[in-house]
């Protein structure tokens, strides 16, 4: 039956793993795992979380001991694939996608987005020959110089973990 959990399951310990993974999250966001009424489970287990308002009033549920920033921290520049985990474990992808970029770059799935600020700032693609890997990067709006310099460190990175062994560069064109 379509929206039963598999039997044997133990939907409270999913919905806990899932807020490990993806937290904070609204109920609404579980609707991933294609289970219904998963409010039920949640209200359950209020005493063993806490909760939080987005800026539309929607109650997020988290594990009180998950790591959040300080308020104000900036968020780092992250580089996601295609169908990453960020777009498939939310149901409401404004929390990473400005209404107004909607236009700008591809719809759900972002192919290879990075975020910039928390929020979808552009796209990349990794070119590779024998000897580098070079990572370019589309930004839909500039970035500063201490923004640019972070995001070619992290592009770095990721040239270098996904072309081991060759020379890692990034390119970071902003788009027109």
């Amino acid at each position: 039956m379509a929206g039963a959990p598999p039997e044997g399951s133990d939907l409270e310990e999913i919905m806990l793993r899932y807020l490990g993974a993806f937290g904070p999250a609204s109920v609404d966001d579980s609707a991933w795992s294609g289970l219904k009424a998963l409010r039920d489970v949640f209200d359950g287990q209020r005493d063993r979380l806490v909760t939080f308002r987005d800026d539309r009033g929607i109650e997020l549920f988290d594990l009180p001991d998950a790591p959040r920033p300080e308020g104000g921290t900036p968020p780092p520049g992250r580089f996601l694939s295609e169908y990453d985990n960020l777009y498939l474990s939310h149901a409401d992808r404004r929390r990473v996608v400005r209404k107004d970029d909607g236009r700008r770059h591809p719809g759900p799935p972002l192919r290879n987005a990075l975020l910039v600020d928390g929020f979808v700032g552009g796209l990349w693609r990794l070119e590779q020959d024998r000897e580098t890997a070079t990572l370019h990067v589309h930004l839909l709006d500039p970035a500063g110089a201490a923004r640019t310099e972070a995001l070619t460190d992290e592009g770095e990175r990721l040239a270098a973990l996904a072309a081991p062994g060759r020379n890692a560069r990034v390119t970071i064109a902003v788009a027109e």
